[in-house]
């Protein structure tokens, strides 16, 4: 049988085993592609009654700005979590944004824009219920993101 000293080699190894694979599950948490390249999202409305309406930007760095009106400079609302920078990747990626082609354009209007190294695309559309829900929950994940 097993000698007290092969009994502690084994427990061990078998701890030794355990961490390392707790720590390559930690290093493998979701290292999504943000890395891979970086990404500018413009997104807001245009018409309207006043046609006054501003311009917001989320970078995949997390930084969120505002443009109150094309001759102003854009200015620093706040700064998100690399979660959810992942979020959105996330969603560009599930909604095939890049190859969307959408241009729907009412008295008021919607609209993403999208400018990264690998595509730029910009969808405009008036009725949410004639875009895709992924293009739509994009949308109402970037309008949360300036409300929080």
């Amino acid at each position: 049988m097993f000698t007290g000293n092969s009994i502690k080699i084994i427990r061990q190894m078998l701890l030794i085993s355990l961490l390392l694979f707790m720590f390559s599950c930690s290093t493998n948490r979701k290292v999504l592609a943000i890395d891979a390249y970086t990404f500018e999202i413009f997104f807001g409305s245009t018409g309207g009654f006043t046609n006054i309406n501003p311009v917001f930007m989320v970078k995949s760095n997390g930084e969120v700005l505002k443009k109150d009106n094309s001759s102003s400079a854009p200015y620093p609302l706040k700064r998100i979590s690399r979660s959810a920078t992942d979020t959105l990747y996330m969603l560009i990626r599930g909604s095939n944004f890049a190859r969307l082609k959408i241009n729907q354009i009412s008295n008021f209007t919607n609209y993403i824009e999208i400018k990264s190294e690998k595509f730029n695309n910009k969808v405009m559309w008036f009725n949410d219920s004639q875009i895709p829900v992924e293009l739509k929950k994009l949308h109402d994940t970037l309008v949360n993101t300036i409300k929080k």
